[in-house]
């Protein structure tokens, strides 16, 4: 039975293995003075993954696949970073 249950789990545990080689990036883009940006774009380069920020600030990038990627952070009124 013990055997059994081992096998079964594992059986139950691949799948989920195979969709798990992806990750979220979250984050909140700010000014010099503590402010959150609204509106400011963020892009991956040389990828199509992309956000902008809410009012607050925030932003959220999922489903990417796990590796070194350089960002690129714009918005109106800011000189862009990479």
């Amino acid at each position: 039975m013990k055997r059994c249950f081992r096998n079964l789990l594992l059986l139950f545990l691949f799948p989920f293995s195979l969709f798990a080689q992806t990750a979220t990036i979250s984050g909140l883009i700010s000014d010099n003075t503590g402010a959150p940006v609204a509106g400011a774009e963020i892009k991956i380069r040389n990828t199509t993954f992309t956000s902008v920020t809410d009012s607050e600030g925030k932003f959220v990038i999922s489903n990417i696949p796990y590796g070194n990627y350089d960002f690129e952070i714009s918005a109106a009124s800011f000189l862009s970073i990479v």
